[in-house]
This record gives C-alpha cells, structure tokens and sequence, in this order.
C-alpha cells in the first residue's frame, strides 16, 4: 500500500471530512484529526500547496504546515532509518520542501510523538521492519533471566 491511499484510508476510517478546509475545521474539535492532519497534508505536493494557500488566511493552517515540516525535519535527523523509511522520507522532504520558516511555532505547540504514530502505523501496516521494534525487542530479550528461566534440574 502506498504512503498516500495509507492516508486516504487513515482519514475515511477517522472522519466523515473531505475537503481539507473541512479536515482544517474538525482538527480544531477532533484530537485524532488533529495528529492525522500534519502527515495528511504530505500525502501529496497539491495537499501541501493547498494547505500553504490556506495558511497565508487561516493561522491554524499555517501551524499545521509548520507541524509537518517539522516533523519531517525530526525524523530526518533520527540515526536508525531503514531503507524503506529513507525512501519515504526522500519523499515527504521534496513535498515539504518550501521556504517557509518554522520558527513562528513553539515547541509547546508541536507534538512529534502523536505526529509519528501515524508514520509508524503506516510501517506497521506495510509491516516494514523498523528500528524502533527492533530496540523494543532487543530490551525484552534482556529483560529475561535466561540462567532461572527454567527451575532447577531436581
């Protein structure tokens, strides 16, 4: 499944909204739409381009386009990247890639973690391998006791 019918199917499973101007709306009230928006908006360069369009009238919208740039700028700077996932940030990059400055937004405002979740639960999905499973299994492999796993031989 492809990063932007993930989207599409994300979206139309949380909400009835169609238009972004209507998705705008509803993140204002809905907590869920409101952490799908920033990564729906990259979906595609035309969803992004009209949410700049939107942002020079509608502050809300100039938050969301910050939020997404940022997050991208996040997971960019993360050490452990798989190939599938450099690959899709390569392309939530071109789609971002405006000039527009982020530093009008406080750090308050940005939530990276609800922002991610939507990411990784487009890896999950796809059931990508990703670094970050692969350190939570790592960390319940050595949580076991593996010398008294097993009682003593009697």
């Amino acid at each position: 499944m492809r990063f932007a019918q993930f989207l599409e199917q994300y979206r139309k499973n949380l909400t009835d909204a169609v238009t972004l101007e209507e998705l705008l709306q509803e993140a204002k009230q809905n907590h869920r739409v409101q952490k799908l928006l920033p990564v729906y908006v990259m979906k595609d360069r035309n969803t992004f381009n009209h949410l700049l369009r939107l942002a020079d009238k509608d502050p809300y919208a100039r938050k969301i386009a910050a939020h997404a740039r940022m997050t991208v700028e996040t997971l960019a700077k993360s050490k452990k990247k798989s190939v599938k996932m450099k690959r899709l940030l390569g392309h939530l990059a071109d789609i971002t890639d405006v000039s527009m400055q982020t530093n009008s937004i406080t750090m308050e405002d940005w939530e990276f973690d609800g922002y991610s979740r939507v990411i990784n639960s487009y890896f999950v999905t796809n059931k990508v391998f990703t670094p970050f499973k692969a350190l939570r299994h790592r960390q319940k492999m050595d949580s076991v006791d593996w010398e008294n796993l097993i009682g003593p031989n009697n």
